[in-house]
């Protein structure tokens, strides 16, 4: 199971070396901060069609969700899952791409998340 003072760790692996040294800068051992970030740098990946690197940070999300525990899930729900509608936001052509790189695990959660707010 990955604890909250595990996961920092586990999200500055995927994010060292990047060229996004700026969005790096902000990591710290706090679990919300250290998501955060990871949730920016990601959003960036999908923003600049690197879907290798988007590929990556949700196989790495996924992987969080299903092995954290509930302070980890509940932050993965909260911060990574939340951002969903950014990375959907795009035209026809990369939708289908990018919704397949969506972990379904993920993906249940934000139609679940928008079934109960009613949009």
């Amino acid at each position: 199971m990955i604890t909250q003072y595990e996961l920092p760790a586990y999200v500055r692996e995927i994010m060292n070396g990047a060229t996004y040294s700026d969005l790096t800068a902000r990591m710290e051992t706090n679990v919300y901060t250290s998501l955060q970030s990871f949730t920016r740098y990601t959003t960036k990946a999908f923003v600049e069609h690197n879907m290798k690197l988007a590929q990556q940070c949700c196989a790495l999300a996924e992987r969080l969700y299903v092995n954290g525990d509930t302070i980890v899930k509940n932050a993965i729900e909260n911060i990574f899952v939340y951002a969903f509608p950014v990375f959907l936001s795009c035209n026809k052509k990369d939708y289908a791409q990018v919704r397949t790189l969506l972990p379904a695990p993920l993906y249940n959660v934000y139609v679940k998340q928008v079934m109960q707010s009613g949009c």
